[in-house]
């Protein structure tokens, strides 16, 4: 599997939905960082840089709190409330669901 982007909302740190994007730019400076397959392209790394207290660390959560969501789907027993640790400083996000996507590619299918 390989991942496109991430996007995460109304998480912790995080109003807004904001993109995590491993699609390469138009910009050409660096071919050997660019995986190519069929009609598809994506960075073969990525780098989350920022001021302290920016979210990084909530963007690394969220991606570890949606794998959680999805691996537990499977188990038909389990009845427990999904994570929900909404964005707070506002008066609007706390009664607004959070938001997670992921796009990807398996075997030549993007998702």
């Amino acid at each position: 599997m390989t991942l496109f982007n991430f996007t995460i909302g109304n998480y912790r740190s995080i109003a807004g939905k904001k993109i995590l994007s491993l699609e390469p730019a138009v910009i050409t400076d660096f071919p050997q960082n660019v995986i190519q397959k069929s009609n598809y392209k994506w960075l073969s790394s990525a780098a989350i840089y920022g001021a302290n207290a920016s979210g990084k660390s909530n963007l690394l959560h969220a991606m570890s709190i949606m794998k959680q969501i999805v691996v537990e789907s499977f188990d038909k027993r389990s009845v427990n409330e999904l994570p929900y640790d909404p964005f707070l400083l506002n008066t609007t996000t706390p009664q607004e669901p959070t938001f997670y996507e992921i796009e990807f590619l398996v075997e030549n299918i993007k998702f």
